[in-house]
């Protein structure tokens, strides 16, 4: 493989923004963050020359997406911001990253992707629907202020 190939340069993307973010949940050890801007970094020179398509990037923003909704919902838990388990966004994230490589998977594998990408995103509802019905900070649709009459 060179640094051309597409599936090398989204990989190294990947792992470069995986990196970033065990260290933004585990702060403290260096090696995964510069580990992940170098991969970071190595798959952007390789993006710039393999020239990406308009589908290529919404296809990375959409991983960009799943990594960054799940880093939100797991500090929203930590900080007390919101009830629930802190790894259910987790499997949408991991489903997110890997929607440009399952297009290598023969058909029957695209469809069990899509029923376990779904699956993925009905988690994460019903976790956080679960976490509002509870009430208190993490009810969502609930004003942070209270209104008295």
């Amino acid at each position: 493989m060179e640094i051309g190939d597409p599936t090398l340069v989204y990989l190294l993307i990947i792992l470069g923004l995986v990196g970033i973010g065990v260290e933004a949940l585990t702060p403290g050890g260096f090696i995964p963050a510069v580990l992940g801007i170098i991969a970071l970094v190595v798959g952007v020179i390789g993006l710039i020359d393999i020239g990406p398509t308009a589908i290529g990037l919404g296809l990375l923003l959409l991983a960009i997406s799943g990594i960054a909704t799940a880093l939100a919902w797991r500090g929203a838990v930590r900080s007390g911001l919101w009830a629930g388990p802190t790894w259910a966004a987790t499997p949408l994230a991991v489903g997110a990253a890997l929607v440009l490589p399952q297009f290598f998977l023969p058909p029957t594998g695209r469809m069990a992707f899509g029923i376990a990408y779904a699956a993925a995103a009905a988690l994460l509802a019903v976790t956080a629907q679960w976490a509002g019905s509870r009430g208190g900070a993490g009810a969502p649709f609930v004003p942070a202020v209270e209104v008295r009459a």
